[in-house]
């Protein structure tokens, strides 16, 4: 279920990201297309540019806030499977002693019989002690896997934190490269209205 949602998370961050690029792309497009000659042209475009800016600025923005939700949101599943880990940590470590315990008392009421065997007992009664070492040989064996498993566990909850942060890290770089190009169109085309304003009027 945590790695579904983590999964969700990043499927989610990937279409936001997505979408900022077609508006981009979009964005690009209509500005190659701007090609008229005329001044009332160039002024007509230039105004019609800049409202469709300020959409896509708001548009931006919104995505931005969104992004920063998604990241609290996937910051709070990443410290629920931290938390979820510790638990089950302490869970297997409470079993164990306990199972630990449970053998240890097993045995020492084994070993009694074994020197005072009850009055009437059948053989079948009165377990080998060899057998409840093998017994108690796999129990570690089980307890040794427990430990490695958590271990791997450990590692890759680590790997998918880092690459989280390199995620979001890309994410920062791109959201400041796209708010450059913005601001560069913008001026550009100003300068280039101003230019053929005082040159060809």
């Amino acid at each position: 279920m945590i790695l579904f949602n983590r999964e969700k998370i990043l499927d989610e961050k990937n279409n936001l990201e997505k979408l900022l690029k077609a508006e981009t792309a979009q964005l690009k497009q209509e500005v190659d297309s701007m090609e008229e000659t005329s001044l009332m042209g160039r002024l007509n475009k230039l105004d019609e540019f800049t409202k469709q800016e300020k959409v896509l600025e708001q548009k931006y923005i919104n995505m931005k806030e969104q992004n920063v939700m998604m990241d609290k949101k996937y910051e709070i599943a990443l410290k629920t499977m931290e938390e979820n880990k510790f638990i089950s940590e302490q869970i297997a470590k409470r079993n164990m002693l306990k199972r630990c315990v449970d053998f240890s008392v097993h045995m020492k009421k084994q070993s009694l019989m074994v020197k005072c065997p009850v009055e009437g007992a059948s053989t079948n009664e009165i377990l080998d002690l060899n057998e409840m070492v093998d017994i108690g040989n796999k129990q570690l064996e089980i307890y040794d896997k427990e430990c490695l498993d958590l271990k791997k566990e450990n590692k890759a909850l680590k790997e998918l934190l880092k690459s989280t942060r390199e995620i979001i890290n890309e994410k920062n770089v791109d959201d400041n490269s796209k708010e450059n190009i913005v601001s560069w169109v913008v001026y550009f085309f100003r300068k280039s209205s101003y230019y053929y304003y005082y040159n060809y009027k």
